[in-house]
């Protein structure tokens, strides 16, 4: 296979990580984790600007002989290292980035290199070993990444061409995830039909958006197949859809980021992440999560704190977690409502979330609060009509400050996910094609 001849020592490497990982003793994992950060810290601190400055800023330790050691560390995100990057770069300035734009669609960048690629196509075999699967397993990938932006054209040809190489090598079908227009999800449905896929790869959203279309035309798959989501939770209710649908499905959720790949996969229970305990501390704050790296890494993260929270429901601040529960789903902001009897009421914009989900037809949402006025953007086979008599039913009056709009797709994130609250810019791009009742 391709992977062999890019990756030349996979095998020993993919053998001795999954044997560690058999460990059963949380005791030993942990001085495991401790040798490793120590050894680290001590090539970060000393070779790498951005860490010998942060080591003296805060009179870090050289080493430490405990995990709970870490959290005296400096909480690293994204805002704190945009404010670095100067330091970052003495060491980088010739290096490859890796973008990540979330849910908000903010871009940050982040060193990588040929070794970021290995551990991840390792961690990613790892994953797919706890679930039975492998390479051989014919995927559809609906998926979309930063190969397809940039100005570089021959850039993004490579970039490309070697996407294709890998799609064929690891049996992957790939359609477009940014494209969730009505004309791609009925060419998704007719491949599905067609193709025979052991596998189902995508990001949470856009299952949520496939499966009310599968639904809505009465799709059901009988076959045994795996559903794997991945950048975004998926609802309980689209849990109970899929079910539907796919009758012998094994719905599984992996946990990472653009930034340090893939971390977790849930196996059993798609809200508990078994954690690469041997590449990832995994730690928490409250309910913030923090991440430090200790496998070879271009830049390890350390101490980083990403925008994912946890529900901690049953779950200690410990040393470490080689499991994680509950990581929470969609938040969103809050709304000031004016009702046709003149009162008004500050709601959280998820109330329309569970309105919506249970109108037949409706495929996506998503929201621009333009002032005092909240337009609700949609697609699918819907007039807006019967959404209004929706909402207005569930508060039993009229809400005034509200437009209902109908778009053809919807918009996405640099990264593929769907951007739940867009912004002015996003809604100007998309206004003229917008239908309005």
């Amino acid at each position: 296979m391709f992977y062999n001849l890019k990756y030349l020592h996979f095998n020993k490497l993919y053998e001795a990580k999954l044997k560690c990982l058999n460990t059963s003793s949380d005791e030993k994992k942990i001085i495991f984790q401790i040798i490793k950060f120590n050894h680290q810290w001590n090539y970060c601190s000393k070779n790498i600007l951005f860490y010998k400055n942060l080591k003296k800023k805060y009179d870090l330790p050289s080493f430490i002989s405990s995990l709970s050691e870490l959290k005296n560390f400096p909480k690293l995100n994204k805002q704190y290292l945009k404010e670095n990057y100067d330091d970052i770069l003495v060491d980088y300035k010739n290096s490859n980035f890796t973008l990540t734009g979330g849910t908000s669609g903010e871009i940050s960048s982040f060193p990588t290199a040929y070794i970021n690629e290995e551990q991840n196509f390792i961690n990613k075999m790892i994953c797919k070993n706890w679930i039975n699967s492998s390479n051989k397993d014919k995927t559809l990938y609906i998926w979309g990444h930063s190969h397809k932006f940039g100005n570089n054209k021959i850039k993004k040809k490579i970039k490309t061409f070697w996407n294709y190489i890998k799609d064929i090598d690891q049996k992957r079908h790939r359609y477009n995830a940014y494209d969730m227009s009505e004309e791609n999800l009925k060419n998704i449905h007719i491949a599905i039909q067609k193709k025979n896929f052991d596998i189902i790869f995508s990001y949470g959203s856009t299952f949520e958006i496939l499966a009310r279309y599968l639904k809505n035309i009465n799709f059901v798959y009988k076959k045994k197949i795996k559903l794997i989501f991945t950048s975004e939770n998926i609802t309980k209710e689209c849990v109970l859809i899929i079910k539907e649908i796919f009758i012998n499905c094994q719905i599984i959720g992996e946990y990472g980021m653009a930034e340090t790949g893939i971390i977790g996969y849930s196996i059993d229970n798609i809200n508990k992440y078994r954690i690469i305990w041997t590449d990832f501390i995994i730690q928490n704050e409250y309910e913030d999560i923090s991440i430090t790296e200790i496998s070879n890494k271009q830049f390890p993260l350390i101490n980083y704190y990403p925008d994912d929270k946890l529900i901690l429901e049953g779950l200690n601040q410990q040393d470490s977690h080689f499991f994680i529960s509950g990581l929470k789903g969609k938040t969103r902001p809050f709304f000031i409502c004016n009702f046709s009897d003149d009162t008004k009421k500050k709601i959280s914009l998820i109330i329309f979330d569970h309105i919506c989900k249970n109108i037949k037809g409706m495929f996506s949402l998503q929201y621009y609060i333009d002032g005092k006025n909240l337009n609700l953007i949609y697609t699918g086979k819907i007039e807006n009509k019967i959404i209004y008599m929706a909402i207005n039913d569930y508060f039993k009056k009229n809400l005034n400050n509200i437009n209902i709009l109908r778009t053809i797709r919807p918009i996405k994130t640099v990264s593929g996910k769907l951007k739940t609250i867009i912004d002015e810019k996003d809604f100007g791009d998309i206004k003229n094609s917008l239908e309005l009742s």
